[in-house]
């Protein structure tokens, strides 16, 4: 369980129902207007957009869903909406700590709100930096051991196609300035109309500085690799353990937070 990002659990919205689905795409397409608000609308220039829609893409939202999203972002659309970022702290059980990330539209009814949802799952809310001093920003690429081969045909679907070397994959990723941990891991990948490939592949999880987050995801991206995500992560620098009675209670937390459109992520204190 150990730090939850929200976006580990709905990685894809495909298969799911469309109530949940339509509360996947609210999440993704406020995080998209609000990079395009702070940063343009243009991802070319623009990382932390370019980043939110290449998680949007990775839940299968649709096209029109994004450049919505961006227009709201940038001033284009009618129905405009400011977003902004919060975060609220607490504790569970006395020893577990979390943090809920949140991008709302409205910061008082969004802090009713998640106080409820947090009370109701016998937790508290504490007071600013009570649990964020445990944590450091730090940031995560998931990336297939796989590359882009483009279609032949106009207008057809590319090939994701695995590459068979994994250990030379992880030292060149080792070697890349401001990467601290390669994790090796198995990923599954959902076929769509612009990409195609088989159902799971070999994949690695990178932890690197925050700063050096971007500079990163391209050097990867230079050297023909798919990446499935990359994010601003909060790690814990001393988690604990808990039994299952009490993981019991930290995973109900969890889901009744997910439920909420205005929270983006969850992160939390156990290993």
């Amino acid at each position: 369980m150990s730090g939850h990002s929200k976006w580990a659990k709905i990685k894809r919205a495909k298969g799911i129902s469309d109530q949940k689905r339509g509360a996947v795409f609210t999440k993704l397409a406020t995080a998209i207007t609000t990079a395009a608000r702070e940063g343009g609308g243009d991802p070319s220039l623009n990382f932390v957009l370019r980043l939110a829609i290449d998680k949007s893409k990775t839940a299968n939202m649709p096209k029109d869903n994004i450049q919505k999203a961006i227009e709201k972002g940038t001033g284009a659309a009618k129905d405009a909406v400011v977003f902004n970022n919060i975060s609220y702290e607490g504790f569970l059980q006395g020893d577990i700590g979390f943090i809920i990330d949140c991008l709302t539209d409205n910061t008082n009814r969004t802090y009713a709100e998640i106080k409820k949802a947090v009370e109701g799952c016998g937790a508290i809310l504490g007071a600013q930096n009570s649990v964020a001093w445990q944590f450091v920003e730090k940031g995560k690429i998931t990336m297939y051991s796989a590359k882009i081969e483009k279609s032949t045909k106009f207008g057809g679907a590319s090939k994701l196609v695995k590459v068979d070397d994994k250990d030379n994959i992880m030292m060149s990723l080792l070697d890349i300035k401001g990467v601290e941990d390669v994790e090796e891991r198995e990923l599954e990948f959902v076929s769509n109309d612009e990409l195609t490939g088989d159902s799971t592949y070999p994949g690695f999880d990178i932890t690197t500085t925050k700063v050096d987050l971007h500079s990163v995801f391209k050097q990867i991206e230079s050297m023909g690799y798919k990446i499935e995500s990359a994010e601003v992560v909060k790690v814990c620098t001393n988690p604990i353990e808990i039994d299952e009675t009490k993981g019991e209670k930290l995973q109900n937390l969890i889901d009744q937070l997910d439920e909420h459109d205005d929270v983006q992520n969850v992160w939390h204190n156990v290993k």
